[in-house]
């Protein structure tokens, strides 16, 4: 079996992860435009036979921000210049943010700058007053979460659920909760879709398989993710 692991990138990373300070150690690297995984080193302080690598129970945090703002840009026709809003500091996320008042205290941004600096409350007022939250799933949803996606290891499914809470939506929207979760692999996919124009490619990990005369029986090759198909509407009473 050979794989698409770059062997002394891999070995370096083993030889200087912190086991000491760290209670769990996930890091991946993919190339976006073909899925092949680069590097994918696991650590677990409490369980060495446990790969957080694959393992869909860490908060998605600030990574689901890419989240929303691809819907910001798909579904409102936002830009990188777009210019929005907020009050307070950066990384809180009170619920007094989340207004549209504008006042002497009331500082302006871009779409990219707010991304660049991860600003919770411009995130939190998109998901709260801007994007209706049925999209803002849709696009989650298109990304990876709350569905199986196709890898050569066992790979949990990450979860995001929103409901019509308006303090709820904006947590979801800017990461600030626990109850988004995904894996660090599923989290290198999401970035790797941005790279890629926006298509997500399922991983692969194994490159080839070959029997023992060396005939090859098995090779990887490039898929992107299908599409999740709208629900079936029931038939109407008219038949």
């Amino acid at each position: 079996m050979r794989t698409s692991l770059d062997m002394g990138l891999q070995q370096y990373l083993l030889d200087n992860l912190d086991r000491v300070n760290s209670r769990y150690i996930g890091i991946v690297a993919m190339q976006p435009q073909t899925g092949r995984l680069i590097t994918m080193v696991g650590f677990d302080k409490q369980n060495p036979a446990h790969d957080p690598c694959v393992c869909a129970d860490y908060p998605a945090a600030s990574l689901f921000k890419i989240v929303t703002a691809a819907a910001a840009v798909e579904k409102k026709g936002y830009t990188a210049g777009t210019n929005l809003k907020f009050n307070g500091y950066k990384h809180t996320l009170y619920k007094r943010q989340l207004t549209d008042t504008t006042n002497r205290y009331t500082i302006s941004t871009t779409l990219e700058d707010a991304f660049a600096q991860s600003i919770n409350p411009v995130f939190g007022k998109i998901g709260a007053l801007y994007i209706d939250p049925a999209a803002l799933k849709a696009v989650g949803d298109a990304l990876g979460f709350n569905r199986e996606m196709n890898f050569d290891l066992p790979w949990p499914v990450s979860h995001l659920e929103i409901d019509d809470d308006t303090y709820h939506r904006a947590e979801i929207a800017s990461g600030f909760n626990r109850e988004t979760t995904l894996s660090p692999l599923h989290g290198a996919v999401i970035v790797a879709t941005m790279i890629n124009g926006g298509k997500p490619v399922e991983p692969t990990l194994v490159d080839q398989i070959v029997d023992d005369r060396g005939n090859s029986i098995y090779r990887a090759r490039l898929t992107f993710c299908p599409r999740r198909s709208p629900p079936e509407r029931p038939p109407s009473s008219n038949g």
